[in-house]
């Protein structure tokens, strides 16, 4: 990710689309890719990056909140909620998705839905 973060986006989906051939059943580089597709405002393409890390990994909470994210900034509400209901139940609670390279150990029992089971996570691409 350091191409990401050298916003040197190109370069970056090159590499993680390498790296999701070297290992197709890893979620993470297609989580890394949305994020580069969403920075790139392809919307569509973050999805179905994301969707596809989901397939590989269904409790991904990182995931569950990118989508959330993208979701509402298309003013699509009603379903980001979904989304981050996953992203709180699958997770330690909101600080661990903003910053989970920290080692969260943080619990946040009272933010996750029902009795805190996980779901098969909804999908974006549906209407």
């Amino acid at each position: 990710m350091a191409l990401y973060n050298l916003d040197r986006l190109d370069e970056a989906v090159n590499e993680l689309s390498l790296a999701s051939t070297l290992a197709p059943n890893d979620a993470d580089p297609f989580y890394r890719l949305g994020l580069v597709a969403s920075e790139k405002r392809d919307t569509k393409a973050a999805l179905t990056y994301w969707t596809k890390a989901l397939d590989l990994k269904p409790t991904f909470p990182e995931v569950n909140f990118m989508i959330g994210e993208e979701l509402l900034k298309n003013q699509l509400f009603e379903k980001s909620v979904p989304f981050y209901e996953h992203a709180l139940e699958q997770s330690q609670g909101p600080a661990c998705l903003l910053s989970p390279a920290q080692g969260c150990e943080c619990s946040c029992t009272a933010l996750r839905a029902g009795n805190g089971s996980v779901h098969e996570s909804p999908r974006p691409l549906s209407e």
